[in-house]
């Protein structure tokens, strides 16, 4: 597997991620007893039951996070 440049931008997080990162302490703290996988697997039922208008936010945000990336990897190729 060839190394990745460390130079070169970080891909943006999917809407997905992006609630996962919101949500995943709420639903730690919620139950302590839960393992990191049963975190897992309890996020993604909860984006699955999430409606679409409540995604559309993370939808956005993700959207926000590609342009910047897009621009940062412009700037990146064009100085490779």
């Amino acid at each position: 597997k060839a190394k990745r440049d460390p130079n070169m931008p970080k891909k943006p997080p999917s809407p997905y991620f992006l609630f996962c990162g919101k949500m995943r302490p709420i639903v730690s703290k919620k139950d302590s007893t839960l393992h990191p996988q049963q975190v897992v697997t309890e996020l993604g039922k909860l984006w699955k039951e999430l409606p679409e208008d409540q995604k559309e936010k993370y939808k956005i945000e993700a959207e926000k996070q590609k342009a910047i990336y897009d621009e940062k990897m412009k700037e990146y190729l064009a100085n490779k």
